[in-house]
């Protein structure tokens, strides 16, 4: 667990509980009621392990998730941040604005619900053939990407894979965030990240 703060008075005036037993682990952050800590420039990050019979509950605001299974379940509410998923068998995903996306081309997956107000649902199915979609929309639109589309840049370098892909997935300049995130995405030689990260941003969705 890694957790910052601009300053030291900052830092004090959030914690991350704990709580342990046999069954369950709950972990929460915590901003303390106190006039000095009602607006702080704070953050927390935390890397967990679990065994793959892990049932998980995840709920949040700003932060990234991402569950890279294998796990038994995945439950996650997101009000404004991306959710990534792969390797789990029952996922239950509910966003509001961040973006989610799903990989289920590897370990078998029984049933997955999306529910997205706004912001893009990306579905990797990959090879398989034994998977039934249903999709509502009330807006916005649905596009197929096939399962070849990241090994397509496999033999251009990272940054021109991202130029490449923003050009035939965008069609125009992308935002600074996006852009930022592409970057360190380019930088880790990581083209299913980059297209994970267009097909959520903002200026995909607003085609």
């Amino acid at each position: 667990m890694l957790r910052t703060a601009a300053t030291q008075q900052e830092l004090d005036c959030h914690e991350v509980k704990i709580d342990y037993r046999p069954d369950r682990i709950t972990i929460r952050q915590v901003q303390f009621d106190r006039r000095e800590c009602r607006t702080i420039r704070a953050s927390q990050s935390l890397t967990l392990r679990v065994p793959p019979d892990a049932l998980l509950d995840v709920s949040t605001i700003a932060g990234e998730l991402q569950v890279t299974g294998p796990v038994q379940s995945v439950t996650a509410n997101s009000i404004a941040s991306h959710v990534s998923i792969s390797g789990a068998e029952t996922v239950d995903l509910i966003s509001l604005a961040g973006g989610l996306s799903l990989d289920i081309s590897g370990r078998p997956t029984r049933s997955s619900t999306i529910e997205s107000v706004m912001g893009a649902v990306e579905l990797n199915v990959g090879e398989r053939r034994d998977v039934e979609i249903r999709i509502s929309s009330l807006m916005g639109h649905i596009k197929s990407v096939p399962p070849d589309f990241v090994s397509r840049y496999a033999s251009v370098s990272p940054q021109e894979a991202r130029d490449k892909m923003v050009h035939d997935l965008v069609g125009a300049d992308i935002g600074d965030r996006t852009a930022q995130s592409l970057s360190k995405s380019a930088a880790a030689n990581d083209p299913a990240e980059m297209l994970s990260i267009i097909l959520g941003s903002p200026d995909f969705q607003q085609q």
